[in-house]
Order: C-alpha cells, then structure tokens, then sequence
C-alpha cells in the first residue's frame, strides 16, 4: 500500500513536470546556443588571426633564408673562383 501511495506521488509530479510550460527551456537552449555559437566565432575569429600572423611570419622567414641562401652561394662562387685563381697562379 505504501509503494501504491508513493507511485501515485510520483505520477501525480510527473505529470505536473510534463505539463508545466516549457517554452522557458527552449528559450534558454536557444541562448546557451548562441552563446556557445558567439564563443566558437570568437575562437574561430582568434585561429584566424594568429593564422595570418603566422604565415606572415613564416613568408619573412623563408624570404630571410633565400637571402642568406643566396649570400652563402656567391660566397662559394667567389672561393671557388679565388682557388682557381691561386692553382693557377702557382702553375
């Protein structure tokens, strides 16, 4: 009997909960959402940035070592040329 008691309590809730409004909840889905959306752009919008920064920095990077590549190139050239000129001045 006590277990009928408490199964018609608990019925008697359900039904109260089931039948209460629920428009609230959709209303605050519908904001944890758009804040969860609004804090994914954010981030999506902070990637980006530190994207364009990044690349940007890695095009300065290889510009420098095409530079230094260049410098190290010539540099041997000119050894290359100045051994030539020595062997060829101890003939």
């Amino acid at each position: 009997q006590s277990l009928e008691q408490q199964n018609k309590i608990l019925t008697t809730r359900w039904n109260f909960l089931k039948d209460q409004d629920n428009s609230h909840s959709d209303v605050d889905i519908k904001a944890i959402y758009e804040q969860y959306m609004s804090k994914m752009n954010q981030e999506m919008k902070a990637l980006n940035y530190e994207q364009e920064n990044l690349e940007s920095e890695l095009a300065k990077v290889l510009s420098t070592m095409d530079t230094f590549r260049s410098k190290y190139e010539d540099e041997i050239r000119l050894c290359s040329g100045m051994e030539f000129t020595f062997m060829e001045l101890k003939k």
